[in-house]
């Protein structure tokens, strides 16, 4: 046996659109808070960070979900923490992780 067999598949329901309002029930089904930003963005918080919720594309087609840890390194962690997130990087296909000098800025990552 195996994973992958000659069995014929059923052909599966087609997908619902991605919308805004699918990605905010999806957040209301699992009882999480979020909040929609000027321009339409759906955002939401959790322990350590803003979870982001964007939409791109001629239609909106594509989902992109951002992350963005809110804590702080001290500048002696900087270069270890550059090290991790380009191994991760290298490493993995996503979620993609950067790691800015926090002098200009929160370090976000997409997912």
């Amino acid at each position: 046996m195996g994973f992958f067999n000659n069995a014929k598949l059923e052909p599966t329901p087609e997908l619902a659109p991605l919308t805004k309002e699918r990605i905010k029930a999806t957040l209301e089904a699992s009882s999480w808070s979020y909040h929609v930003d000027s321009d339409g963005d759906i955002g939401s918080g959790w322990d350590h960070g803003v979870i982001w919720f964007f939409t791109y594309g001629n239609q909106a087609e594509i989902l992109q979900v951002r992350g963005i840890w809110d804590g702080k390194l001290s500048p002696d962690d900087l270069p270890q923490a550059l090290d991790v997130v380009n191994e991760w990087n290298c490493d993995r296909l996503f979620p993609k992780g950067l790691c800015p000098d926090q002098r200009r800025g929160p370090a976000p990552g997409d997912l």
